[in-house]
């Protein structure tokens, strides 16, 4: 079967590349049929674009079948594995990869550095860090945005920030990811003092950026910088995210300024999100407001019907107040509605 375009490779990748974007995995199939064997790049392209598309099982298959596969077409699947969320098989095969001689390249080592934080591995990235050295590869802006993020999502924000401060070159990835571990890590003051330092150097934030900040604001429970934050955010011509209201609830809620935080959720242009409730509701079982409480996990348990963990939420709101009969109709009511219960979480069943 012909279709005019298999003696092009650039047209073929050209199509294989928009099928993915699009979403398109039948018309990536479809494609396959003309292609034969095709050349190295056009069979890369489609292990890449039904591993973006989520089908990682035919993409493994077709690099499997890769007559010839270079450290490209390894990288691909590493990536494509890491992005299905199966990091441990895109672990194994770098190691496979390296037994097959071929030479380790700056991708290759980003995605094993995705991987690790994907899995929370911090001595498998540390590991990796040691490698990068002794193969003499550049940290450039991307290996070294790489090595930031996974020092600070394990836990290790000090290495993260001498990685982040040895950098020649740092882009918006890296001052986010170097922001967001300060915050994760509970470093919120120098969260934001990096974000100045950021603006003094004329970069641009984008959304994940002010995710960051925002984060590191609640952490220091410093309200009117966050709100100035906040109310930067559109001055970029970006529209605040479900991501950057979660934030302000999560700041207010901290400090007990419930009725704000809930005038948040209400100001969001759009349905507020499951998160955004549980911040509220974490807050309000913190200063003991059960009104706030009930209303916020009776909204997660509309947000999530089938999801018992908001069901145990509110079953655990009542509890706490001796409410036992509202126990109850929590109880009749995941079983009116068969929602299933995941293990390690109850529905509290007696009044003792």
């Amino acid at each position: 079967m012909k279709y005019g375009y298999e003696n092009d490779p650039h047209v073929l990748s050209g199509l294989i590349s928009m099928y993915a974007e699009m979403g398109f995995l039948n018309g990536l199939k479809y494609l396959l049929l003309g292609m034969g064997e095709g050349d190295l790049v056009s069979q890369t392209a489609m292990v890449v674009g039904c591993a973006k598309l989520g089908d990682i099982a035919f993409a493994r298959k077709l690099f499997d079948e890769m007559p010839v596969r270079d450290v490209v077409a390894w990288n691909a699947m590493i990536t494509g594995y890491v992005q299905c969320g199966e990091a441990v098989k895109g672990l194994d095969l770098f190691g496979a990869m390296e037994m097959k001689g071929l030479k380790v390249n700056e991708s290759s080592m980003v995605s094993v550095l995705s991987a690790c934080t994907r899995l929370g591995a911090l001595d498998t990235g540390r590991w990796a860090h040691r490698y990068i050295e002794s193969k003499r590869l550049r940290v450039d802006v991307m290996l070294g945005s790489a090595l930031v993020d996974m020092y600070a999502k394990c836990g290790d924000i000090e290495m993260a920030m001498d990685v982040f401060m040895g950098m020649e070159e740092r882009n918006v990835y890296t001052w986010s990811s170097a922001m967001g571990g300060l915050a994760m890590n509970g470093y919120g003051e120098k969260c934001v003092k990096l974000f100045s330092l950021m603006q003094q150097e004329g970069l641009k934030p984008n959304e994940v950026t002010f995710t960051s900040v925002l984060k590191g604001c609640s952490v220091a429970g410093l309200v009117e910088e966050g709100r100035r934050v906040f109310g930067m955010i559109k001055d970029y011509g970006i529209e605040p995210q479900a991501e950057h209201y979660g934030c302000m609830v999560d700041l207010y809620g901290q400090i007990g300024r419930l009725d704000e935080a809930l005038n948040v959720i209400y100001s969001m242009p759009f349905t507020p999100h499951a998160g955004a409730w549980g911040a509220l509701l974490k807050a309000s079982k913190l200063y003991n407001n059960v009104e706030m409480a009930e209303l916020a996990s009776n909204k997660m348990v509309e947000l999530e019907a089938k999801n018992d963990g908001a069901y145990v939420e509110l079953s655990n709101v009542y509890a706490d107040y001796n409410e036992w009969d509202s126990v109850d109709g929590v109880r009749h009511k995941m079983k009116s509605e068969r929602v299933i219960k995941v293990p390690g979480l109850s529905v509290i069943e007696t009044h003792a």
